[in-house]
């Protein structure tokens, strides 16, 4: 059988590529930085990317890639 991403991953029980999935880390990605007093332009200039990066984050567009959910850490 191919690899396709695009299938179900058993293993961890998320799909990533499932809007909904990606929806949930979305508000918890927004809690987050909320809840370290920033606001979208503090986070933007933090992590050093554009607001439409982090609108598409917050939209369900696109992942949010782990780097961003640990940046709280540098």
């Amino acid at each position: 059988m191919p690899y396709t991403s695009h299938l179900p991953n058993k293993k961890f029980g998320l799909l990533r590529h499932d809007r909904d999935t990606r929806l949930q880390f979305a508000q918890n990605f927004r809690a987050m930085y909320r809840s370290l007093g920033m606001d979208l332009h503090g986070c933007v200039q933090f992590l050093n990317v554009s607001i439409w990066t982090v609108h598409n984050w917050e939209s369900g567009k696109h992942d949010t890639p782990y780097a961003a959910f640990s940046f709280p850490a540098r």
